[in-house]
């Protein structure tokens, strides 16, 4: 019974660091999305997504997380994109905020498939979602 519960505990907190860990990442991206860059050059809907995906995977990013398991999801006003498990890239709007969008904001997607390193049996495999979501502040 005590075995059990300390394996609880750990999974409980291998889960909630990576949560923590999609959050930070996903609303990291949605800020880059929609902040103008010194460059004058609007971030890309790829772009946005390919930082969510190295935010949320490589290093100080999610515990026990690669590219090959997760999802990144960008929906704007101008339009959005999906990064599949395991892509590279992703296609979309080349400006995600425009002045011709009444919603103006975008929310970019962490999705996950985790699986606990404790085998307890009711945890097998949880789908953890971190989502960021910011107003676009150039039109």
């Amino acid at each position: 019974m005590l075995v059990a519960l300390v394996g609880g505990i750990i999974d409980f907190g291998f889960l909630f660091s990576q949560q923590i860990a999609f959050n930070t990442a996903a609303r990291d991206a949605a800020r880059t999305a929609v902040t103008k860059p010194l460059t004058g050059s609007p971030q890309t809907c790829s772009n946005v997504a390919t930082r969510a995906r190295n935010a949320s995977t490589q290093a100080g990013g999610a515990l026990g997380v690669g590219p090959a398991g997760t999802r990144i999801e960008v929906t704007a006003p101008n339009g959005g994109c999906t990064m599949a498990a395991g892509s590279t890239s992703a296609g979309g709007p080349a400006q995600l905020c425009t002045g011709s969008s009444s919603d103006g904001s975008v929310t970019v997607a962490v999705i996950h498939e985790s699986t606990p390193p404790f085998p307890v049996p009711f945890l097998n495999s949880v789908t953890l979602t971190g989502r960021g979501n910011f107003v676009c502040e150039y039109r």
